[in-house]
């Protein structure tokens, strides 16, 4: 008897929630780190469970793609246009906006798309919105690999502006940087993943749906 009970509480604690929890591989960079707990805490209202992994944001997308990880932790609404083995949630994390970032002393108070046109631009590869605007706009953008490499062509007069999202901030190691605001451009950010999990959406984003009307997202997601 006490083996049948010791087998049946086996197959209970095998079958249980925690064990058949999945682990998904979750590429962040510097502009997502911050939605990190309100991920986390987004997948435990699933069951799924998310293992972050630091990638370039040109590079987390394609590995999306081709199933190297199984998500991206934030994109910019309509940026997985083109690739097939993608998808987005129909719940969105945030707003995010483009800003423009300058040198403290460059004396700008205000800059529009169009007077953009006539300096020299530059952001961070993989960064969707800004690389679709500058086309949009026929600006001209200088792309780099990453955010350090961007703000030290700023301060080193290499180019009079920078372009960032909402949720990147200034380098303050780097030299006194600041956001010229209004935002040029204000979209949604939405979560993306392979679509071998597909099935998954309708949960994750009732989940969401709910930390939202609760208040528990706008917590977790606030910059500090």
């Amino acid at each position: 008897m006490q083996k049948f009970i010791a087998a049946v509480w086996a197959s209970l604690v095998l079958a249980s929630p925690v064990c058949a929890q999945q682990v998904l591989k979750v590429a962040i960079n510097e502009s997502t780190r911050h939605y990190q707990p309100a991920l986390t805490a987004l997948y435990k209202e699933v069951g799924l469970v998310p293992e972050f992994v630091v990638l370039p944001t040109e590079r987390a997308l394609r590995s999306v793609e081709n199933g190297d990880v199984d998500a991206d932790l934030g994109r910019v609404v309509g940026g997985t246009a083109g690739y097939q083995n993608v998808f987005e949630l129909g719940e969105s994390l945030s707003e995010v906006s483009l800003i423009v970032v300058v040198k403290k002393d460059a004396s700008v108070s205000r800059l529009t798309l169009a007077e953009l046109k006539g300096r020299s631009v530059a952001s961070t590869r993989g960064t969707k919105m800004a690389e679709a605007t500058a086309a949009k706009w026929g600006i001209k953008l200088t792309l780099v690999n990453t955010p350090q490499q961007m703000y030290q062509m700023l301060v080193n007069d290499r180019v009079e502006v920078v372009l960032i999202t909402s949720v990147m901030m200034p380098d303050a190691n780097v030299a006194p940087l600041v956001k010229v605001l209004p935002p040029l451009v204000t979209t949604k950010a939405v979560h993306v993943l392979n679509q071998k999990w597909a099935e998954w959406a309708p949960k994750l984003d009732a989940a969401l749906k709910v930390m939202k009307a609760d208040g528990r997202w706008a917590k977790l997601i606030a910059l500090p």
